[in-house]
């Protein structure tokens, strides 16, 4: 039987084991890198919701908006390509799913 230490031990190194927080500024200057030759006038708006977002794990909620901006001037591949380098790093901050 686990005791109360042991349960208290296991719980501090799975947390231990998450990825500090990204800083929300590098995150930025990687989502403006993937929007960098896409014409201003998407690129600007979509540079200003990001600017909102407080923390990595909440670019979950424009990953699709980003997707359609690059799709709409480089097509579906070129997005899914950068898109996936983006999912590489928010990945850690992803919702564990809940099982029903």
């Amino acid at each position: 039987m686990a005791t109360l230490n042991d349960i208290q031990q296991k719980f501090l190194s799975t947390l231990s084991q998450r990825p500090a927080a990204a800083s929300m500024t590098t995150m930025r200057e990687f989502c403006a890198e993937l929007l960098a030759d896409v014409p201003p006038l998407d690129s600007t708006s979509m540079l200003a919701r990001l600017s909102t977002m407080r923390r990595a794990s909440d670019l979950w909620n424009v990953r699709t908006a980003l997707f359609d901006v690059i799709a709409r001037h480089h097509g579906e591949q070129v997005a899914q390509e950068r898109l996936r380098e983006l999912d590489t790093k928010l990945l850690p901050f992803a919702e564990p799913r809940r099982e029903r």
